[in-house]
C-alpha cells in the first residue's frame, strides 16, 4: 500500500483532498456504527450526490476548540511524553482511505504513536463509553494507526461536567 502525505495549509484544499477517500471520521459508517453518518449518507457523499461538507455542530466546535486542551491534559499526566499536533493529511490512493491524525506522540521506549483527542459530555460518556471507546472511534484510531504506520494508538477522552473534567486514556497496539 502506497501512502501519500500533504501538509494542511488551507481548509478548502484539505476538504477537496479528503473527498474521494473514506476518512477516519467516516470509517464507522461502513460498519453501521457511526452515530453521525449512515451507510446511505456516506454513499451519497462519495458518489457526489450531496455536497458532503457538513455544517459544524456545537459538539464539533467544542471538540475543535478544546482539542489542544486534551493534549495539554495528557501532557500534564505524562510529562515524559512529547506531544505534537499533526499537520498533515495521510492517505492511500489505491485503497482510497485517508485520515488526519490529531496528534503524534513520542513515548520513551515506544515507536510511532497517534493520539486521537475527544471531548465528551459526562452524560454521553456515562451512556456510550462504559465498555470503553465507542466502536466508531476505535475504527478511526485504527485507520490512523495503519495509514500513519504507528505501532500504538491512544484515545484521550476529556469528559466534561459543569465544573471540571476527567481524562480517560485508552491505548492499544497495532495488529495485523
Amino acid at each position: 500500500m502506497s501512502i501519500e502525505r500533504w501538509t494542511i495549509t488551507d481548509r478548502e484544499e484539505w476538504l477537496k483532498r479528503r473527498k474521494p477517500n473514506i476518512n477516519g471520521s467516516e470509517i464507522g459508517a461502513l460498519f453501521g456504527c457511526n452515530p453521525f453518518m449512515t451507510h446511505f449518507a456516506l454513499y451519497a457523499e462519495k458518489a457526489g450526490h450531496v455536497d458532503g461538507i457538513a455544517r459544524e455542530t456545537d459538539a464539533m466546535r467544542r471538540g475543535r476548540v478544546m482539542e489542544p486542551s486534551v493534549a495539554l491534559a495528557v501532557a500534564e499526566e505524562h510529562p515524559d511524553w512529547v506531544i505534537k499536533k499533526a499537520l498533515d493529511y495521510v492517505w492511500s490512493p489505491e485503497w482510497r482511505l485517508g485520515c488526519t491524525p490529531d496528534f503524534r506522540v513520542s513515548i520513551p521506549g515506544r515507536g510511532r504513536v497517534v493520539l486521537q483527542a475527544k471531548t465528551v459530555a459526562w452524560p454521553v460518556f456515562a451512556d456510550k463509553w462504559q465498555g470503553g471507546p465507542p466502536q466508531w472511534i476505535m475504527l478511526q484510531t485504527l485507520q490512523e494507526m495503519m495509514l500513519d504506520d504507528a505501532e500504538m494508538g491512544i484515545i484521550a477522552a476529556m469528559v466534561t461536567s459543569s465544573y471540571d473534567y476527567e481524562l480517560h486514556l485508552y491505548d492499544f497496539q497495532r495488529h495485523a
